[in-house]
């Protein structure tokens, strides 16, 4: 199971947010960066998609 971290950095100067991404392979990793992290950040569980039937 992948863990995908996004993490919002707010930008006063440009108004313009910088969205980054970062990918876990195991929840407590992603808990724990998102802890430690001094901006807002959200952690996702990425589900592979599979097409087709």
């Amino acid at each position: 199971m992948v863990y995908e971290v996004m993490q919002i950095r707010k930008n006063r100067k440009s108004k313009n947010d910088e969205i980054r991404k970062y990918q876990f392979d195991s929840k407590e990793r992603a808990d724990n960066f998102a802890k430690a992290s001094q901006y807002p950040t959200q952690v996702y569980k990425l589900e592979k998609v599979v097409e087709g039937d």
